[in-house]
């Protein structure tokens, strides 16, 4: 059984390490045997359909593991984190139901909507489907917000190092949400509908989990550590899921972990703890922890209000620099993409959907400076160029208009503001084109 925490993490990373010797093994190592006994045991209930062997054996590891986690974090646990050990149909069941939970039924039709027009996701994707499928089903265990409860799956006929390595993150999340509650933000994030804070957000919290969770896996035996990278390695191919959704479920794991590990490596835990109090406000800031570390603030960019008879309209929010590389990916080279979102500044932008299925988007764009501006909307009109097949746009109200049956895609630029206007209908384009303007 693999022992993934969630999907998509440091893998590559593993599997180099344990490969390393130990003169070339990265400077950051781990002391697994606890200084202390832990602060407190976890407290579990015996279930008839659970084997009591598997539960005092699981109890066992549990007890042990959280004395490794609070040496490694720095923090002792304020209260008994509770443990729950289900028998493994009603764990994926739980672990099904807890994701779904943690999702906005109310968007992912007309994202998916928005995603097929772009020509994010094929005609025959849709996001609902996607996150399902992302969705681990070779997990052992996670941390359960709601019931601030470590979950476990009592279909473990072995207690091997992946497994502890599972646990020892989730057992993070436990820890840190009893000190700095980052599930509540995040449920306020998510009800919001504040995107790419939330995407901040999750990066941070997902960030510290697995930086721990590799500073313990670090200090096991090579033995150990080619197990918990083949275990891993070997649970990569099922996870076959549109490129969006996909990537967006990697962003926390991936690049939280390499902001974190920067902001450890200037200030130590305490940095990194004061990060809860206050935490980075965009993808930008995850991607660039240095410029995160030397105060570089997000631009303000007036939140959209636009309105179309007879669509609904849902609440502003930021794009981002990961949604603006998520956006052009696949329509010129990954090092295009990346330097042309590299120059984000800050953005809101606005997503519409009737009852017929039409979608409409817009977008209010700031970048850091005019040239990189220009980057943009050159990126913008080689996606128009792609999905409409137009070679070149007619020139409209001062901005580009790229139109063909199904597609309306409109794109203006002055100075260092931009926006993006695209729509299914052409007259919903035209009527969002009448109630935006770039951005001061």
């Amino acid at each position: 059984m693999k022992s993934r925490p969630a999907p998509l993490w440091a893998a590559a990373f593993l599997l180099a390490a344990a490969a390393c010797t130990s003169a070339t093994q990265p400077q950051i190592t781990a002391t697994i045997a606890p200084s202390a006994p832990p602060s407190t045991l976890p407290t579990t209930t015996l279930r008839a359909d659970v084997d009591p062997a598997v539960r005092d054996a699981l109890v066992a590891e549990v007890t042990a593991l959280v004395a490794v986690v609070e040496d490694l974090r720095g923090l002792r646990f304020v209260r008994e984190p509770p443990l729950e050990v289900i028998p493994a149909g009603e764990f994926s069941q739980r672990l099904a139901d807890y994701g779904a939970s943690h999702v906005d039924p109310d968007v992912l039709g007309p994202r998916t909507a928005w995603f097929r027009l772009a020509g994010v996701l094929a005609p025959t994707e849709d996001l609902e489907t996607a996150l399902a499928a992302a969705v681990p089903g070779d997990a052992t265990a996670f941390y359960d917000a709601d019931a601030s409860s470590l979950v476990v799956s009592a279909d473990v006929a072995n207690i091997t190092a992946p497994v502890r390595a599972a646990l020892v993150h989730e057992l993070v999340h436990a820890l840190t949400d009893q000190y700095f509650s980052h599930s509540s933000r995040t449920t306020e994030l998510r009800r919001a509908r504040a995107d790419d804070q939330l995407r901040a957000q999750r990066a941070l919290v997902e960030g510290d989990a697995t930086y721990f969770q590799l500073l313990y896996v670090q200090g096991l035996p090579a033995e150990d550590q080619r197990a918990v990278a083949d275990d891993f390695a070997a649970s990569e191919p099922a996870l076959r899921v549109p490129r969006v959704a996909g990537a967006e479920v990697a962003f926390p794991f991936d690049n939280g972990v390499t902001f974190v590990a920067e902001i450890v490596t200037s200030g130590g835990t305490a940095a990194l703890d004061r990060l809860y109090l206050a935490p980075p406000a965009s993808s930008e800031q995850i991607l660039h922890p240095l410029r995160f570390l030397r105060g570089e603030a997000v631009r303000v960019v007036e939140a959209l209000d636009v309105s179309l008879p007879g669509y609904q309209a849902l609440p502003p929010a930021a794009l981002g620099e990961w949604g603006l590389r998520l956006l052009l990916d696949g329509t010129l080279s990954t090092g295009t993409v990346i330097q042309i979102a590299d120059g984000w500044g800050g953005d809101s932008y606005q997503l519409l959907a009737d009852d017929a299925g039409n979608v409409a988007f817009v977008l209010a764009y700031l970048a850091d400076g005019e040239p990189h501006a220009i980057e943009v909307g050159e990126g913008l009109v080689a996606l128009a160029t792609q999905l409409t097949g137009l070679e070149e746009g007619a020139e409209v109200e001062a901005g580009l208009l790229f139109e063909t049956d199904g597609v309306s895609l409109f794109i203006d630029r002055r100075g260092e503001g931009l926006v993006f206007v695209a729509a299914s209908d052409a007259a919903a384009g035209e009527g969002l084109r009448a109630q935006v303007s770039p951005p001061p």
